[in-house]
């Protein structure tokens, strides 16, 4: 009995000392790691990429913009048959417009995640759109590098020919002049300018970029051979992590939606709404060898029992003008339907 005793004591002692001592040793592995400098570029620890909150609590006048709770699916209740019928009998209607070859639709009730989605998963050429993840990634950019949002980049021949705009802002980057990441935020995602999106790639550290996808559980550009696709409900996490201030701290995911509200572009999702509806939103448009493609994707902030709402419509089809008519259609559809009455309670 003894021998047992001491055979167990001997074997619960040698545990401990194994546990103390692979603890000893990752911990000094880890912060060797951490103090190890970077050699040829290549990244040794990326946790200073990720998300990291200051915890401040924004500007009082931007706030206004943002619902900085956690985002969740929710488990209230469900958007109403009615709204739900009516949102696939108006899009099948206007899928039967000639010359539109696919029409997808993803709505989402903000203030507790309630959702609906048509064709929410098919794949389009983002073009434009990706400037809001390129945004995400220069506001992330100057929280880990705050000394950096003085510093000024050129606009010069070096900055590679970007492809070209449809609809050109009213103001563009002018070439000599030099421009802070904000200045470039500015022109980038008010006027679409493709310069500014240009010099703020080449302006922050391209694994900055890279963590945003990656964090939201996407691909970024560099991971896709050949064209790059996203589909309506993977883009629309890029709106949701800036309304609910869960990536960005709160000061940057309001200014961030700021100047989304003052984009130019008005002739599609903005075309549906009343006057002076506030929106925050950003739109994309693409020509290839297949035809046209034109995306609008934004927070529409309303009074009333449905809350601010997030609504991304993706269209394939001949002509921008046609496919213009039809997200300013389902826009209309989806702003004059949301009210209290969509939504019935959950049974459990």
């Amino acid at each position: 009995m003894n021998q047992t005793r001491r055979l167990l004591a001997i074997s619960i002692s040698a545990g401990l000392i194994m546990f103390c001592l692979g603890y000893l040793v990752s911990d000094w592995v880890e912060n060797k790691s951490k103090k190890t400098p970077h050699s040829n570029n290549v990244i040794t620890d990326t946790s200073h990429y990720t998300r990291n909150n200051p915890g401040d609590i924004g500007d009082k006048e931007l706030n206004r913009f943002i619902n900085p709770l956690l985002d969740c699916e929710g488990n209230f209740g469900e958007i109403g048959p009615s709204f739900i019928d009516g949102l696939k009998s108006k899009i099948a209607e206007l899928q039967k417009t000639p010359g539109i070859t696919s029409l997808s639709v993803y709505f989402r009730q903000l203030n507790d995640g309630r959702w609906v989605g048509i064709n929410e998963n098919e794949q389009y050429i983002p073009a434009s759109l990706l400037k809001v993840p390129l945004m995400i990634a220069a506001y992330r950019f100057i929280e880990i590098h705050p000394e950096k949002i003085n510093v000024k980049y050129p606009f010069d021949d070096k900055i590679p020919a970007p492809y070209p705009n449809r609809i050109l802002g009213s103001k563009a980057l002018i070439k000599g002049n030099f421009y802070t990441i904000q200045e470039l935020i500015n022109y980038m995602i008010i006027y679409s300018d493709n310069n500014a999106a240009s010099i703020l790639q080449n302006a922050i550290d391209p694994e900055v970029l890279k963590h945003v996808f990656k964090d939201l559980g996407l691909k970024s550009v560099d991971e896709v051979p050949g064209i790059y696709g996203i589909s309506a409900l993977g883009y629309a996490t890029f709106l949701r992590i800036l309304f609910n201030a869960t990536y960005l701290n709160r000061t940057h995911s309001a200014q961030a939606l700021e100047l989304m509200s003052k984009v130019e572009y008005k002739n599609a999702l903005v075309a549906g709404l009343p006057p002076n509806t506030t929106i925050s939103h950003k739109f994309g448009e693409r020509e290839s060898d297949v035809g046209r493609q034109l995306h609008d994707c934004g927070i529409i902030y309303r009074n009333g029992a449905i809350g601010d709402y997030l609504l991304c419509i993706m269209v394939k089809g001949d002509t921008y003008p046609k496919m213009e008519k039809i997200i300013a259609e389902i826009s209309k559809y989806v702003y004059d339907n949301s009210s209290s009455s969509v939504i019935t309670p959950h049974l459990k």
